[in-house]
């Protein structure tokens, strides 16, 4: 998951107070090599490191792509697919084929084999593993020679199969098989700072380094890399240390003195140095200055009134001055969404002739006839529901997130000037409140971009609705022509476009007309770089587009490479 703690910045107070800050903080700097040796990264690890299981989610900045790699990865700035631990991974039919790259060996000497690619897989004979509904539908993978084969019952879950071959992290056989022997154990081994996995990444553990892992997580990099082999270069820095956070006020003092070389916190006023002469950076160099990483959306809870209207919840997509937040909030470090909410790697699947149609747009006198014409009725200064009973909403974002806690005063705001009453307010226990729908409305984003916008169809409308919503449909919206119809998109092949395109356009008349959830803004790709030690980073004028992040899921995307093309000074 992407980290996202946010807290509010004084950027005036901390470039006078950036020696103490930097002073208390170096402490998580290497001292085994030097400065033009070492990358120092920040800004996805909060609080103590928590081991190197990469199927928990809660593992160490770096164990999935510096460490563990896995079979495809996907770069979703070209939209295509990059063969990695594997040449070929590909469906004939009903039967998935693997072909596994020889000449790649774990940390450890010994070579990495099909039987670890098909042992990694079956993993998902376990129902804590995250591709167990995909393995129960093909009765397991078989390896023989440098293949591995899976073979399907019934049309498989293409969308969702290919998503997960570049998530599933490739693991070695003769280490886990020791420790794995049950399904809390496919999420429990190596959860310990204190065990050191072997992977066939670029760089291993350096237990000596990260110690307890209260300070930091470091990498050492490896005497030699199988990717060098297909023309990926050798990364330069020989460790990497990744700082735990101890706050944003120290994370930007860091970064300004050049003492930590990429940080992806979301730190405001950031843009208002990119020109002081502190030698930071960022993707873009005008707006938005960060690539997109996913959508924010209003999430109403249908499960109560009014928001179970849906006249009521377009009247809201209304109401709201998006691009007040975009340039007041953000000063433009994001941009406002499509009336659908995919990000603009899928434009390819945007019927804009529905959107023409069905979008929306800020018009507070459009909300207002929506109401009025759904028969809500003012009494004195608010809207009642056609029933009479009164309107008093809450919209809540978790506390200490600074921009979204703006956002939603400005929200409010907007909504209380058409008459609807609206309360925002920063629970600590947002995410307890959210997963267990005890709430009015939020704001939420944790569909992260994909090779497919089935993942966020299947974020918008998962069923059925369970006591926990652990990771998708927070609004609890029900609808099962639209349910059916993001499983019928999971049984098209993920290559046949206009297939898809046919059912995506029938979801998005859904949910352009039924709006279960409003689409805001594209967050970004938080990122700032110091040019001081270390060069060459990732910029959209230049033929480096890759992700320059940290955060979990996006090493496997693009941002291996943004390790593997940093020069020193």
């Amino acid at each position: 998951m992407v980290s996202r703690r946010k807290m509010a910045i004084a950027i005036g107070v901390m470039v006078v107070t950036l020696v103490a800050l930097v002073a208390a903080s170096m402490g998580g700097a290497s001292t085994k090599a030097a400065r033009n040796h070492t990358l120092i990264t920040g800004g996805k690890q909060w609080g103590t490191v928590n081991g190197y299981n990469v199927y928990n989610g809660q593992y160490a900045t770096g164990a999935v792509g510096l460490v563990y790699e896995t079979l495809m990865r996907y770069d979703p700035l070209t939209d295509k697919y990059i063969p990695w631990l594997a040449t070929s991974a590909g469906f004939s039919g009903k039967t998935y084929t693997i072909t596994v790259r020889s000449g790649i060996k774990w940390s450890d000497g010994s070579a990495l084999t099909a039987a670890d690619v098909a042992y990694t897989l079956n993993l998902g004979q376990y129902a804590t593993a995250s591709w167990h509904t995909l393995w129960a539908k093909t009765g397991g993978a078989t390896a023989s020679g440098d293949n591995v084969t899976m073979t399907f019952t019934g049309t498989p879950n293409y969308q969702e199969f290919q998503n997960a071959i570049w998530n599933i992290p490739i693991v070695q056989k003769a280490q886990w098989s020791a420790g794995v022997h049950s399904a809390s154990d496919v999420t429990t081994f190596l959860a310990d700072p204190t065990k050191v996995p072997i992977g066939t990444g670029p760089y291993t553990l350096d237990h000596s380094g990260t110690g307890d892992g209260t300070v930091k997580v470091e990498y050492s990099r490896k005497d030699s890399w199988w990717a060098t082999s297909i023309g990926e270069p050798m990364p330069q820095p020989l460790v990497i240390d990744d700082l735990v956070n101890s706050s944003n006020n120290i994370a930007l003092g860091l970064v300004i003195h050049g003492d930590e070389d990429l940080n992806n916190n979301y730190l405001p006023g950031i843009t208002k140095l990119l020109s002081s002469g502190y030698g930071i950076v960022t993707y873009f160099s005008k707006p938005p200055y960060n690539l997109a990483a996913n959508t924010a959306w209003l999430v109403p809870n249908t499960k109560r009134a009014p928001m179970n209207n849906a006249s009521f919840r377009r009247a809201l997509a209304y109401a709201i001055n998006v691009n007040q937040v975009v340039v007041g909030d953000y000063g433009n470090l994001v941009q406002k969404a499509d009336s659908t909410g995919l990000l603009s790697v899928w434009k390819k699947y945007i019927n804009t002739s529905l959107t023409k149609k069905y979008g929306f747009k800020y018009s507070p006198s459009k909300a207002v006839s929506i109401l009025k014409s759904a028969g809500f009725k003012k009494k004195g200064k608010w809207f009642v529901q056609p029933n009479g009973k009164s309107i008093k909403l809450g919209l809540i974002v978790p506390q200490g997130w600074s921009d979204w806690m703006t956002a939603i005063n400005m929200m409010s705001a907007d909504f209380r000037k058409v008459g609807i009453n609206v309360t925002a307010s920063y629970p600590a226990n947002f995410f307890t409140l959210r997963n267990a729908g005890k709430f009015d409305l939020l704001i939420d984003n944790s569909a992260q971009i994909s090779d497919t916008p089935w993942t966020y169809y299947n974020y918008m409308f998962n069923q059925p609705i369970l006591s926990q919503q652990t990771f998708a449909n927070f609004g609890r919206y029900t609808n099962n022509t639209a349910w059916g119809l993001s499983k019928a998109l999971n049984a098209v092949p993920v290559h046949s476009t206009a297939a898809m395109n046919k059912v995506i356009s029938k979801i998005q008349k859904i949910t352009l007309t039924q709006m279960p959830l409003i689409p805001l803004w594209y967050n970004g790709v938080w990122a700032q770089m110091n040019n001081t030690v270390w060069t060459n980073w990732p910029a959209g004028a230049s033929s480096r587009h890759y992700f320059p992040c940290m955060w979990n899921g996006y090493f496997q995307m693009t941002a291996i490479d943004t390790i593997a093309n940093v020069k020193a000074k």
